[in-house]
């Protein structure tokens, strides 16, 4: 699958190159050693904020961070003698501004997607976390783009959070991309009311599709899904299993209820929990102010754990 090439070469050829070229390269300057310092720092920096970590194990995330402290205090020992500045030859200018360029373009990037560790505009809602017991990962969430797919959507999408549950190994599935949805860790999970309130609209007869085979139609999005009124906010809780709904339209709710169990319906590439909250609008799905979601207090943004 073209996907999980491009993964993997991003999540492990290009830090182990670039880890490897830090390592070995000779510096004509101080100056050389810094800007490769700052590129490849600053790759990782980014893969840290916004690698799909859950694919792989999330413990590689610590890894490169090791290995680039590692590369970087083994590289200043050869620096003995070296100047800060000189007159270089063509290939070494070259060279020097490839390193400043993508030193700049991945430090940018890296402070973008951190900047999204805090919502910047918006009414929070305070809910509590819908899933029990522990080993969830968020793979979307965020304000940022670039740690947040929904981000970059029409409201009410805005802040909307996927969530995943990891098996002891670190991954979200046993193997990469599995073809049954009992392989993925959090396929059949209750999901628990987040908020004391009234459901507004529920959907349980969409089926649940193979991994990866997306239902594309904009009346499906949301799949089997429930979306409650609590209090001025509507919350939606979207991509449940067919027939798992225990509560109807007009129904009342506590918090902690069992509503529903995560499925894969709708347009939804393998099994997750979207969630996402809005004031306003005709329909919550896709209409309607957004609103940060602060779980318990917990701002989650993509590589959080609960």
């Amino acid at each position: 699958m073209f996907q999980i090439a491009v993964l993997v070469a991003e999540h492990f050829l290009l830090p182990a190159l670039f880890v490897f070229w830090l390592w070995k390269r000779q510096y004509p300057t101080l100056v050389d050693w810094l800007a490769m310092v700052g590129l490849v720092g600053g790759y990782i920096a980014r893969l840290y904020f916004t690698g799909e970590w859950h694919w792989f194990g999330v413990y590689f995330r610590e890894v490169w961070v090791v290995l680039w402290i590692i590369a970087t205090g083994r590289s200043l020992f050869r620096l003995r003698g070296v100047p800060l500045w000189q007159k270089h030859t063509p290939r070494e200018y070259l060279g020097l501004i490839f390193s400043g360029f993508f030193a700049v373009l991945f430090g940018l990037l890296a402070v973008w997607a951190d900047y999204g560790h805090a919502y910047h505009s918006g009414e929070p809602l305070r809910l509590h976390f819908p899933l029990k017991g522990h080993g969830y990962h968020i793979i979307h969430g965020g304000d940022s783009p670039l740690i947040n797919q929904h981000h970059r959507l029409r409201s009410p999408l805005r802040y909307s959070i996927d969530v995943v549950k990891l098996y002891p190994g670190g991954t979200r599935a046993n193997g990469l991309a599995p073809d049954a949805l009992s392989e993925y860790a959090i396929m059949g999970d209750t999901v628990y009311s987040p908020c004391a309130g009234v459901v507004a609209t529920a959907e349980d007869s969409l089926p649940d599709h193979p991994p990866f085979e997306i239902d594309t139609a904009a009346a499906r999005v949301a799949g089997n899904h429930l979306v409650l009124r609590c209090g001025e906010s509507y919350v939606v809780l979207a991509h449940l299993q067919r027939g798992s709904l225990r509560v109807q339209p007009g129904d009342t709710v506590t918090v902690g209820q069992p509503l529903a169990q995560v499925g894969n319906s709708g347009f939804s590439a393998e099994p997750h929990l979207h969630i996402h909250a809005c004031k306003g609008g005709g329909n919550p799905i896709l209409e309607g102010e957004p609103q940060p979601i602060l779980f318990e207090g917990r701002f989650l943004v993509r590589n959080d754990r609960w």
